[in-house]
């Protein structure tokens, strides 16, 4: 990532940060307007509406150009590498200009990746002529790491990092002993990206990308100790799915299993027991989606009642537990216990111009003047850690 992309990003983070503070009563509306003063964006601020809508619009350019481009082509290899190498390039200059976070640098970069992993493919069957379906994915899923690792740490997007992080669980479970190595891997993932998720010399969008290393990670390690995942042997098909005429047998009562069942309980509250101390909202996050599979995986194991009656009595407790939580922090002396609040600090509303509202501005006054710009209002960024040292 160029030095100048990260300051944007610093500043990016900066901003919401000092949002999240006047949300909180920390500092008044001068101190905003002063901090974004001295963090100003450079770049055109867009609802998120307005960003998915332009991802889309620009996606079905792309696709339209390169088919009515390349339409009499028999031969799709050169095509694919030339148009990923033509949209890396347009990702480059989208990301260095006032475009950047437009949605419009998404999409090319998306489909550039997409590209290259079609040019991939198609140099291993036509150059290579790799007819084993299996080692052709095999190869693709290696090179879809590769790429997304390349692509999210020269471009910044979290996406990519979690989605080459997910092709390299997959690539590792198409070897000898994959839940074994998805467990080690995962776990080296999460010590190694852990350490690092609040480490001010990062950029925030690096920062984002550890994350969902992190994230991708946690739920490969779930999905290796989850007791129907093992019952299934739902890692070691992934190897095996491709391959004609293989077999899996259930695996049984072991020793093995004891550790599941144990790992499939102890899972969910490690995380969360780990969240509320590490005050982290990712943590939690997994937590929770985790406790959620647990339960539904101790649902098919012990089947209480209609299907239907348990997942409603499993909402209603966890309303009811949310809503208790709510009120012990509320009426805690100073509304906070242990560090932790109900206020919504550092928290703010979705930032830039909203379609419907610039809509129906424009269709109530169109010849009114405009109102004063909100270029310095953008969105989105992380906020993690680098308040500690006064650096973002």
């Amino acid at each position: 990532m160029r030095k100048a992309w990260a300051a944007v990003a610093r500043a990016e983070a900066v901003r919401h940060a000092a949002r999240g503070w006047k949300g909180a009563g920390a500092i008044d509306a001068a101190a905003l307007a002063a901090i974004h003063a001295e963090y100003p964006d450079p770049r055109i601020a867009l609802h998120r509406a307005w960003r998915v809508l332009v991802f889309v619009l620009v996606s079905i350019a792309i696709g339209a150009v390169f088919f009515g481009v390349f339409q009499g082509e028999n031969d799709f290899l050169a095509p694919c590498l030339i148009a990923g190498a033509a949209l890396a390039v347009v990702t480059e200059v989208v990301r260095g200009s006032r475009l950047a976070g437009t949605g419009a640098d998404a999409a090319a970069s998306l489909w550039s990746i997409g590209f290259l992993l079609g040019a991939a493919a198609l140099f291993l069957t036509d150059r290579l002529h790799v007819k084993n379906d299996g080692a052709m994915i095999t190869r693709v899923l290696w090179a879809a790491a590769f790429l997304g690792a390349l692509a999210a740490w020269r471009w910044g997007f979290w996406f990519f990092a979690a989605a080459g992080t997910a092709a390299l669980f997959f690539a590792v479970a198409r070897q000898p002993y994959p839940r074994t190595a998805w467990i080690v891997l995962s776990l080296a993932a999460m010590a190694v990206t852990y350490r690092r998720l609040d480490r001010a010399s990062i950029a925030p969008p690096h920062r984002s990308a550890l994350a969902a290393v992190f994230a991708t990670s946690a739920a490969a390690l779930y999905a290796a100790t989850n007791l129907f995942s093992f019952d299934m042997l739902a890692v070691e098909r992934i190897r095996l799915s491709l391959s004609g005429g293989a077999r899996l047998s259930a695996a049984g009562t072991s020793p093995v299993r004891l550790v599941a069942i144990l790992a499939t309980t102890a899972f969910p509250a490690a995380f969360l027991a780990w969240g509320i101390r590490a005050r982290r909202t990712l943590l939690l996050a997994i937590g929770i989606v985790s406790a959620a599979l647990s339960v539904a995986t101790f649902r098919h194991y012990v089947p209480i009642g209609p299907r239907w009656a348990y997942l409603t009595a499993c909402g209603v407790v966890l309303v009811g537990v949310a809503l208790w939580v709510h009120r012990r922090l509320r009426d805690a002396p100073g509304g906070a216990w242990q560090g932790l609040t109900a206020a919504p600090l550092y928290s703010d509303a979705e930032p830039g111009v909203s379609p419907l509202g610039a809509l129906g501005a424009h269709l109530a006054a169109p010849g009114a003047p405009s109102e004063p710009d909100r270029g310095l209002s953008t969105g989105g960024g992380q906020f993690g850690g680098g308040g500690a040292s006064g650096e973002f």
